[in-house]
């Protein structure tokens, strides 16, 4: 089955990005609807007054409208403003995904472009290791760990044994219980997990926290 030509197991996994972003996106949006709600009363009462020619009113309702909208620009800045500096703390930095779905990696990988990532990927832990031998090593590796061929537990011992990988943030991600994989937390393991279905910007600001 497809919606808007797109496959429907590829809409699921993409709805999960936008129900999970509802925390933050949320507040934004409710302080936007209750500025435009607000302005949108003011304006209302203003028409009244000029109806009912109270002039004396109108000044002190203008005022009134002009702090909602001053209000709602302050909202639109001050998201863009954190989007900005969190897009310069990961400028160029580099990710590798390592995820055997390739719908979800796709998807994942899009998302952090977008936000300013270098992002490279791979379909399993040998892909993965192949990688890390023939290139620049990556600031941070998001690492699934049920894969095939070699899968994440065995990935992450083979990374933190070569000091050639030295320093690179791995995050963890699964849909199981961590403890099912006898990771450490840590410079000797994973250093942060996140549990599937992600959030893509709870993931997007500890990616930049471990980066930076």
């Amino acid at each position: 089955m497809t919606l808007h030509g797109l496959p429907l197991r590829l809409v699921r996994r993409f709805s999960i990005s936008t129900t999970v972003l509802d925390p933050k996106l949320r507040h934004l949006l409710h302080q936007l609807n209750n500025r435009l709600n607000a302005g949108g009363i003011g304006l209302a009462l203003l028409r009244r007054q000029l109806e009912l020619n109270r002039t004396n009113e109108m000044a002190r309702t203008l005022d009134r409208i002009e702090e909602e909208f001053q209000a709602l620009k302050q909202c639109f800045e001050t998201s863009t403003q954190k989007e900005e500096f969190q897009s310069r703390k990961i400028a160029n930095r580099q990710a590798l995904i390592v995820e055997d779905d390739v719908n979800e990696c796709e998807l994942l990988a899009g998302f952090l472009r977008l936000a300013g990532l270098k992002v490279n990927t791979a379909h399993d832990g040998a892909d993965a290791l192949d990688y890390l031998r023939q290139n620049n090593r990556p600031d941070v590796l998001l690492l699934d760990m049920i894969l095939p061929h070699t899968d994440g537990p065995s990935t992450v011992r083979a990374i933190r044994s070569n000091p050639a990988c030295a320093g690179i943030k791995i995050v963890g991600m699964s849909g199981a219980d961590p403890q099912r994989f006898n990771l450490p937390i840590g410079s000797n393991g994973v250093d942060h997990w996140f549990h599937k279905p992600l959030n893509p910007q709870t993931l997007l600001d500890e990616l930049s926290r471990l980066i930076e």
